[in-house]
C-alpha cells in the first residue's frame, strides 16, 4: 500500500518528547486509520486524530494535513484539551479498541516494510523541490552506509550533523534551499521513502 503520512520536524520534536513511539509506527496509525477523528480547522485542511498507543498504554492526538498527509504536531490529551477541544470518554474508548483490534491493512503495512527493508544498507536522502521554471524536480542529495546506524532510520535521521550535511549537498548540487519542499530517506534504492516537510509549521 502506499505511504501517506510524512512529519514535520517540530512534529518528529514532540514525537520523541510525549513518545516511545517510532516515526515509523506513527504512520502506520495514521495510514492504516487506526485512529478516532475528533475535530478540525476549517481553512488549514487539518485534522485532530486521536490515538491511543499500546507501546505507551497512552493516548495521543495527531494533528494532520489531509490533503499532504503532513503531521503537524502530537499532543497529549491534556494539553490538547487546554487549547483545542474537550475529547469524550466515547473518543477515548473507541480510539483503544481500535488499537487493540486494527483492521487487516494495518498488518498488511507492517508486511510490506518489513519486505522493502530486508537486505539494503544504504540509507538515500532525496530533496524534493522547484526549478526556476516551477517544476516540481526530485535529486538525490546524500548517500551513506547505514551499518553505524544499526540499518535504523530513526538513528540515522536524529544525527546532529545530517541538516548540515544536507544543506551542503544542496548548494553543491545548485539546488536553492528555500525551492524545497520537502525531504525524503530510504533504506536502499527500493526502500519506501519516508517524507519531512523541509519548512516547517510549528505548534505546540
Amino acid at each position: 500500500m502506499g505511504r501517506i503520512t510524512h512529519f514535520s520536524k517540530h512534529a518528529l520534536t514532540r514525537l520523541e518528547q510525549r513518545s516511545t513511539l517510532s516515526f515509523h509506527e506513527l504512520a502506520r496509525i495514521l495510514d492504516c486509520g487506526v485512529f478516532v477523528k475528533i475535530g478540525s480547522e476549517p481553512g488549514f485542511n487539518r485534522e485532530h486524530r486521536l490515538f491511543y498507543s499500546m507501546n505507551d498504554d497512552s493516548y495521543y492526538v495527531a494533528i494532520q494535513d489531509v490533503h499532504t498527509g503532513g503531521v503537524v504536531t502530537v499532543l497529549p490529551p491534556n494539553y490538547y484539551e487546554n487549547i483545542c477541544f474537550r475529547i469524550k470518554d466515547s473518543e477515548f474508548k473507541t480510539a483503544k479498541e481500535i488499537a487493540q483490534s486494527p483492521p487487516k491493512k494495518y498488518e498488511d503495512y507492517e508486511n510490506v516494510t518489513s519486505a522493502n527493508n530486508q537486505s539494503p544498507n544504504t540509507f538515500i536522502v532525496s530533496a524534493h523541490f522547484d526549478d526556476i521554471e516551477g517544476n516540481q524536480k526530485t535529486k538525490i542529495v546524500v548517500k551513506t552506509t547505514a551499518t553505524p546506524y544499526k540499518l535504523d532510520l530513526s538513528n540515522f535521521i536524529k544525527d546532529k550533523s545530517l541538516e548540515g550535511d544536507i544543506q551542503r549537498a544542496l548548494i553543491k548540487k545548485g539546488i536553492k534551499t528555500d525551492s524545497v519542499w520537502s525531504i525524503s530517506f530510504r533504506l536502499g534504492k527500493n526502500g519506501e521513502r519516508i517524507y519531512f516537510d523541509w519548512i516547517d509549521n510549528a505548534l505546540a
